[in-house]
């Protein structure tokens, strides 16, 4: 074990943020950090890298471990350049100068060889001696071209700042490495090279994501933060959202069947405990209702969302004609000679990294911009409807009920706070300025305003980019559920699986077509004769697994079953319980009782058990 934490509290000022968090970290395992925003992920990580401490409880770190922090925020301001920067990561620079100076002086001065060995057994503990070729190999997964090696680190964008940052922590190679959202800034390869990057990676990881790729990828852990604690599934984000969907009703159901058997208890002992014949019962009776805890789970903090955008008319079949397309600037051509059709119905989407021209190409279907060449021809009975990727600029208004109502006057102010409601909007906050909403909550309003345009035609910039995980999950179902036809540019990998369509992907100046996210992910596939000599052993494997996880199935099913039965069962008895003429049979009512105490206790292991097991999850 790399970490042990132990009930962890810690507060700013009179805002308590954890309540006595606990969790452990394994040698080399991968956790990913997931909650609601303002939930404390961040704060954490803080108090992991010791940046913060706790106001009790305690961190346990296994002796003598190296530990590599890299917040969200930070960015490199050296007036050197990216390859020099990169040189600098565990004082390797300062290490190689001080082996040359000493080696200079040892043939004068002997008493200098032992730090010589000092010096130069720890250049080599930070791998100096291949560090060029460790930070090409970083900066290249990072999407640095090698001319940018030479290039100053203050004429770098943010988001150059931030990956150069990313590439620094990643050559450094502590034991315990500490990443807030770390595939922020990165285009879809960068992405899938730092996904395997950090599967192999020989120490432990602990990365704050939004990104559900990544999440359900890479860790073999997600840790929830949520009401001051930290919940831990197995798994990855898959397996995350339906054992917490479990584990939530299980824990509702657990409330209601307490709630309502405490009650029956208590009712019966009132009714009886004045009759000399039943007192005695009527005690005792109170005293199991007082064992047992009626405390409500606690409430998650978060709105539910409904999002929902539908076609008011279906577009004709062929709702953009692409003939010879070519995009891109007087001194550049970001592709040539696209022909294709994109029909009613399809889910298409863009791909490529950073400055290929995705959004130029989203904006020449939309019509705000013009081709270098060729046509883009937007079919009959096309309603289009546009996200746009900075939703800083894409709302603009007092706040989202007069924002609504200058739109559509026609609507209710009921009808208008429905409507807002589904997108998370209830309450005072559709009296929220605007100006003063985060990415997410603008996200939201545009997406909330596009569903009262009832397009055929979705084309989105970057949907996902300001959403939190639900919201994520929701945008997701309402665009698998929509009858129209999507265009969407993204870095959102999950997304783009989900969609399930074509894939457009723009690179070095040209565009290729994927049947779908899979094909495009298996583009650089090892060669035939690779895959051919590691058939059978791949089929045997195959086999096996497939059935053992048909075993594993099976036995969930069962118990699945089970407690149904159970659950059943146990509503017939508290039935049972609540009929006058039983209250009259003190053997029977006894008798009922006593059944619902077994079966309740049968019920709570058997849950219990179908929680382990779906914790191991094959």
């Amino acid at each position: 074990m790399i970490l042990q934490a132990n009930d962890i509290f810690f507060s700013y000022g009179a805002n308590e943020i954890f309540n006595g968090a606990s969790f452990e970290v394994n040698d080399r395992e991968k956790i990913g950090i997931i909650g609601s925003n303002g939930c404390g992920k961040s704060t954490l990580i803080k108090l992991i890298a010791g940046e913060l401490t706790p106001v009790s409880g305690d961190f346990k770190f296994k002796n003598g471990i190296t530990i590599g922090y890299m917040d969200e925020e930070i960015t490199s301001e050296s007036d050197g350049t990216v390859m020099d920067e990169m040189k600098t990561s565990g004082g390797a620079e300062k290490l190689l100068s001080r082996m040359k100076y000493l080696e200079s002086k040892m043939s004068e001065d002997e008493s200098l060889l032992e730090e010589y060995a000092d010096v130069s057994s720890k250049y080599e503990a930070v791998d100096g001696y291949n560090l060029i070729v460790n930070a090409t190999k970083i900066l290249k997964g990072m999407s640095f071209r090698e001319s940018d090696f030479d290039k100053k680190v203050s004429l770098l964008s943010g988001g150059e700042k931030t990956r150069l940052a990313l590439s620094k922590l990643l050559i450094s190679n502590p034991d315990f490495l500490l990443l807030d959202e770390p595939t922020n800034h990165l285009d879809v390869s960068a992405m899938e090279w730092l996904d395997k990057f950090i599967k192999d990676y020989k120490g432990a990881v602990i990365a704050i994501s939004h990104d559900r790729w990544f999440l359900a990828n890479v860790p073999s852990r997600i840790i929830e933060v949520v009401n001051g604690r930290c919940r831990t599934f197995t798994g990855g984000y898959q397996e995350y959202v339906r054992k917490r969907d479990f584990y939530l009703t299980e824990k509702q159901k657990e409330y209601e069947r307490n709630a309502a058997e405490k009650r029956r208890l208590i009712e019966y002992a009132e009714k009886n405990i004045v009759r000399a014949s039943t007192s005695k019962m009527a005690k005792s009776r109170l005293k199991m209702a007082d064992r047992i805890d009626d405390t409500p789970p606690d409430a998650e903090n978060h709105v539910k969302l409904v999002f929902s955008i539908k076609p008011r008319n279906e577009s004709y079949k062929d709702v953009l004609v692409l003939k010879d397309l070519s995009i891109g600037f007087e001194d550049r051509v970001l592709f040539r000679d696209l022909n294709t059709v994109i029909q009613r119905g399809e889910k298409v989407v863009i791909l490529g990294s950073n400055g290929t021209g995705k959004t130029t190409f989203l904006n020449v279907i939309s019509g705000v911009s013009t081709p270098l060449s060729g046509s883009c021809t937007v079919g009959d009975g096309v309603v289009m409807s546009v996200f746009e990727q900075n939703v800083y600029k894409a709302i603009e208004g007092k706040d989202p009920l007069n924002y609504f109502w200058n739109i559509w006057p026609r609507m209710s102010e009921f009808e208008i706070r429905s409507h807002l409601a589904r997108y998370g909007f209830i309450g005072e906050s559709v009296f929220t300025e605007i100006s003063g909403m985060s990415g997410g909550e603008l996200a939201r309003l545009q997406l909330a305003k596009i569903a009262l345009e009832y397009p055929n035609l979705l084309l989105l910039d970057e949907p996902t980019n300001y959403l939190d995980l639900e919201s994520k999950d929701e945008l997701d179902a309402c665009l698998a559920a929509y009858g129209g036809t999507v265009v969407t540019v993204t870095h959102d990998r999950y997304l783009a699986s989900k969609l399930g369509g074509r894939v457009f992907y723009i690179d070095n100046g040209k565009i290729s077509i994927f049947e779908s996210y899979d094909k495009f992910l298996a583009r650089d596939t090892a060669k035939p004769e690779k895959q051919a000599q590691t058939a059978s052993s791949d089929q045997r494997s195959g086999k096996e697994l497939r059935r053992q996880k048909a075993q594993y199935r099976q036995k969930l099913s069962d118990m699945e079953k089970a407690i149904k039965e159970l659950e059943s069962r146990i509503e017939y008895l508290n039935a049972e319980s609540v009929k006058e003429e039983n209250y009259r049979d003190h053997t029977k009512i006894d008798g009922i009782f006593k059944e619902l105490d077994e079966d309740n206790k049968k019920l709570s292991e058997l849950t219990d058990e179908y929680l382990i097991l779906l914790e191991e999850d094959v």
